[in-house]
């Protein structure tokens, strides 16, 4: 099975080819700009502990964040959305690794779109497992993960016809930093992958060789 590190650089690839280089220019300014921004902000990192939080299902039923932690360790991967290939790429590899490993692995997947939009993912990629609704961002916002999208950022994603108001009911264009986490059973962060630039993301591999000191 190819590495999602392969897949991801042959899309990033294959899409910087197919797109003018002014837009690659406005891409690359906004990962800039995120990476310079990452020591100002208060990101949760190894060994933080996880205060209370709420994650929402498809149907809109409430689950805590203390009742997921309880069949911890537990890896959260947090997504930007359904309309993110590189996300799209990165759950993708998760539903052929979690297939592949003979152990159950808890996983669980972090969105702040609406639910019908993550449903529609599911389906459309025939993932084996959900994705929780986080409302507001409330939860990305606990673990320092959230920005707000600048006007040159905007205008691109707007053009590509991505709405982020639309599509997590938010006011302001907002987003999160793709991250994966492992959080043990007292509720502390014992790995923890972030990356301004969103095209790379963590191994599944190399995440589940962490998950398994936990167990």
């Amino acid at each position: 099975m190819p590495s999602l590190t392969d897949r991801l650089r042959k899309y990033k690839n294959s899409f910087e080819k197919s797109v003018p280089a002014e837009v690659l220019e406005v891409l690359s300014r906004n990962i800039s700009l995120l990476q310079k921004k990452h020591s100002l902000q208060n990101k949760l990192n190894v060994g933080s502990v996880i205060e209370h939080g709420q994650i929402y299902g498809s149907k809109g039923h409430i689950v805590e964040l203390d009742n997921v932690l309880l069949q911890a360790p537990i890896i959260i991967n947090f997504i930007r959305g359904a309309w993110c290939p590189y996300c799209m790429l990165e759950l993708q590899q998760w539903h052929k690794f979690i297939k592949s490993v003979d152990e159950p692995i808890n996983f669980i997947v972090v969105s702040g779109e609406i639910s019908s939009l993550s449903d529609q993912a599911i389906e459309d990629n025939k993932l084996g497992f959900p994705i929780w609704e986080d409302k507001h961002y409330r939860l990305a916002t606990k673990f320092g993960l959230t920005y707000g999208v600048n006007d040159e950022m905007k205008e691109l994603l707007l053009k590509w016809g991505i709405d982020l108001t639309i599509r997590t009911c938010i006011d302001d264009f907002v987003l999160p930093t793709p991250a994966t986490y492992i959080i043990d059973k007292s509720h502390t962060i014992r790995y923890a992958f972030l990356e301004e630039d969103y095209t790379e993301r963590a191994e599944p591999l190399d995440v589940y060789n962490e998950y398994k000191k936990w167990l």
